[in-house]
């Protein structure tokens, strides 16, 4: 009996145990539920009150800062909306609008202009060239920053790029009355600028300058006076350029270097520049004694004929027929270098053989084609 009465208050402890354990473990999930949902509820807010905080500072930072900025940091501000409403109106196509926010930022010191962007709008706006220059001149007496490379090259870089004449050659002649601060690049945009308005002269007397000045002309600056040099038939400039720097050829610049070196009889020259050998072909010698003929210059037929030879040209084909007019006096070594005579180089050196009545000359180019 004891046995079994230990037996039974052994279940009755355990039973109770199971109770509490049963009744317990709801209670604490319970609990454990409310507690994580009251951390996250407070971390919740905490990060909307971040977030907050973040958004307020990005909308209103700029207006805090400026109420307690100083005088001068507003006036700044001021000169950064006044140039952002030049972009924003000329973005719009409003030019009339843009015109008269450059008109406030080429007064105000702390505005920055772009000049390019200013200039396009006046001409939008139906500004001719006095007037853009008017302006710009007004705006640059005003501000020293105007008068910079950076702003000067920005501007003639865009002219330059539009071959826009009237405008370029305005605003070079108000750059000539102005204390600017050119350099190299700026020198390169002159001297390309000058080139494309065809004042060859200037384009002269500015290398000139510059070279008494010791500054160093880049590739740019070189194919400039190049260019300047040919069109004013300055032969010895034009070789000084080549001898100085290396720089490609267009076809139609070796075309007029050879021309001008033939015209002043010193082809010996050309032969010291590869770039200009290696693109005097065929073609553009039947295009040269094609002009010389039109014109009746027979003393430039023969320096191409000397050319002809010294760079190896074929003397066949059109160029046997061009020669044989061009230089009748040469017209028997032309039939004896020749593997072959056509109906045309037939004909071309029997005009030679009357012109220099060279009967056994006739005879021979008779058999030939009759051979």
């Amino acid at each position: 009996d004891v046995c079994s009465s230990d037996l039974n208050e052994t279940r009755t402890k355990q039973a109770m145990s199971n109770v509490q354990m049963n009744v317990s473990s709801p209670m604490l999930n319970d609990l454990g539920t409310m507690m994580y949902n009251a951390i996250s509820f407070v971390w919740l807010e905490l990060l909307m009150f971040g977030l907050a905080v973040v958004v307020y500072f990005l909308f209103t930072g700029d207006q805090i800062s400026s109420k307690t900025s100083k005088k001068d940091d507003v006036n700044e501000d001021c000169g950064d909306e006044t140039s952002k409403m030049i972009q924003t109106q000329h973005h719009r196509k409003d030019y009339a609008a843009a015109v008269e926010a450059w008109r406030k930022a080429k007064v105000d010191p702390n505005a920055s202009v772009c000049l390019p962007t200013a200039v396009d709008a006046m001409q939008k706006a139906r500004f001719d060239a006095g007037a853009i220059t008017k302006e710009l001149r007004e705006a640059m007496e005003v501000r020293a920053d105007l008068r910079e490379s950076g702003a000067i090259n920005e501007l003639l870089e865009m002219l330059v790029k539009r071959r826009d004449l009237d405008v370029l050659d305005a605003v070079l002649d108000l750059l000539s009355g102005l204390q600017i601060e050119p350099d190299s690049h700026s020198y390169g945009l002159l001297i390309e600028a000058h080139v494309l308005l065809k004042n060859f002269n200037e384009v002269k007397s500015l290398a000139a300058r510059l070279g008494k000045n010791g500054v160093a002309f880049t590739e740019k600056m070189h194919r400039g006076v190049f260019t300047a040099a040919l069109r004013t038939g300055q032969v010895q400039d034009a070789v000084a350029c080549l001898r100085t720097a290396s720089f490609d050829l267009s076809s139609e610049q070796v075309k007029s270097f050879v021309s001008l070196c033939c015209k002043e009889r010193c082809t010996d020259v050309l032969t010291e520049f590869s770039s200009v050998k290696s693109q005097v072909t065929s073609e553009m010698i039947v295009s040269l004694l094609e002009d010389s003929l039109k014109r009746k210059d027979l003393k430039q037929c023969a320096q191409l004929s000397e050319l002809v030879s010294a760079f190896g040209v074929p003397k066949t084909g059109q160029v046997l027929v061009l020669l044989a007019r061009g230089c009748p006096m040469q017209a028997s070594a032309l039939f004896e270098a020749a593997d072959e005579v056509s109906e045309s180089a037939a004909l071309a050196l029997l005009e030679a053989c009357a012109a220099t009545r060279d009967a056994e000359l006739a005879g021979k180019v008779f058999a030939a084609l009759e051979g």
